[in-house]
């Protein structure tokens, strides 16, 4: 088997070291992938060797403090920055500084993004430039500004990066690391699709949502959730749920409402500057829906400190296919529940059955991730969170803003005040 030479852009990144990092070093990616090189904001390789030493230490002492919730993360990452100081220390990988926003043109084939979103479409460019294939975790581009508006000239960016990858078609891929399109759940929804509309007919509605308790004075979720990283949950949790649809061929159409709530802080807690909540209704059409099709997501953050919300964690998409006769009444109806954290797809029968459905796919989704990266390159075809796909979910997601802009005329109170 051809190994790709595999470059990594954002060593440091909390996601890199939990999730990216585990893939090629425990769970068998090494077979298809050599690590050559990593990148970050370090000045030289002993500057990120004692940075990876430092980043050691605290997570060893987040285990001290006994935060179970984070325990298997955090044993993750701090196994993969002893690898990788070890790695850089023996001269088996090389260290590249971008702090100066450059790259190396040459000794790798293609590279994966693990900075933060801002920067995600310099990078881009430069790699599509250097003819690289690419792999850039979520999203690939912020779609509003500093004041949280949407922004015309990330969107003008998106339709020229559009044109980039045209010209680099032969030999460069792009490809959003959306990990829930790689679920086990969701990939077991994606092998079945199209058999299911065959026997049950086209979808006539989507309903998801995404439910989460969290820390509201957690920095890690502050330094996300902020307009500094242009960042709001529609935008952090939408590429998840608009990607199931423009990964099954579905086009967002019309947007029909979008309402927000902001986490209105408290004593030691400020309040934040983007929404932590969301609930957005639009138009859906394609090949696999019924003409009129009807989305609606719903996304929260904090849902242990509202009593209008939920009170469990909580992560499905719900698919309704019908049947229609030849009037367009609908003689059956069949919903599938995509079902993030269990893991599933459940089929729920008009006759009161219940089908759970099962795939090859592994628990662990940057296994997923990798190894469609890999078939996209070998065999020269677009993955299927592929660029195209991706500039589809983000284009919805501009227009959730730009229609309804997060202003005090589409705020509802969901948290107390």
């Amino acid at each position: 088997m051809k190994k790709i030479n595999l470059l990594q852009i954002g060593c440091i990144s909390e996601w890199a070291l939990a999730k990216f990092f585990p893939a090629i070093f425990k769970y068998g990616l090494s077979e298809y992938f050599d690590l050559v090189g990593i990148c970050g904001l370090e000045p030289i390789k002993t500057d990120v060797i004692d940075k990876l030493s430092s980043e050691i230490g605290k997570r060893e002492i987040a285990l001290e403090k006994g935060k179970k919730w984070r325990e298997e993360n955090t044993n993750a990452e701090i196994e993969s920055a002893k690898r990788l100081k070890e790695d850089l220390e023996s001269k088996k990988i090389d260290y590249y500084s971008v702090i100066n926003g450059k790259i190396p043109k040459e000794g790798y084939d293609a590279a994966v993004i693990h900075t933060s979103n801002t920067t995600h479409l310099d990078y881009i460019e430069l790699l599509l430039k250097n003819n690289k294939h690419v792999l850039c975790e979520k999203p690939l581009v912020t779609v509003t500004d500093e004041n949280h508006k949407a922004d015309e000239g990330n969107e003008t960016y998106l339709k020229k990066l559009k044109e980039l990858v045209k010209d680099h078609k032969s030999k460069c891929i792009m490809m959003d690391a959306e990990h829930y399109s790689a679920k086990k759940a969701s990939m077991a929804f994606y092998e079945n699709i199209e058999k299911t509309a065959k026997i049950y007919g086209k979808i006539s509605g989507i309903k998801g949502y995404t439910y989460e308790k969290d820390d509201p004075e957690k920095q890690r979720t502050r330094d996300l959730l902020c307009r500094k990283n242009r960042t709001g949950l529609l935008l952090d949790m939408g590429v998840h749920l608009f990607g199931i649809i423009t990964n099954i061929e579905g086009e967002i159409g019309k947007i029909l409402s979008a309402e927000y709530d902001i986490y209105p802080g408290h004593k030691k807690c400020k309040r934040y500057d983007v929404e932590t909540y969301v609930k957005t209704k639009f138009e859906i059409s394609g090949n696999l829906f019924w003409e009129n099709t009807e989305g609606e997501f719903t996304f929260a953050k904090f849902i242990n400190k509202s009593d209008k919300l939920p009170k469990e964690d909580n992560k499905k998409v719900e698919v309704t296919f019908e049947n229609r006769d030849e009037s367009g009444k609908t003689v059956n109806s069949t919903v599938l529940t995509i079902d993030f954290i269990e893991g599933t797809v459940i089929e729920y029968k008009d006759d009161g059955k219940t089908i759970e459905w099962h795939c090859g796919a592994s628990q662990y989704e940057y296994v997923n991730i990798l190894k469609d990266f890999y078939i996209a390159i070998e065999e020269n075809i677009h993955p299927r969170t592929s660029f195209e796909h991706s500039i589809k979910t983000l284009e919805a997601i501009y227009r959730v803003y730009e229609e309804f802009p997060v202003e005090d005329k589409n705020l509802r109170r969901v948290y107390g005040r």
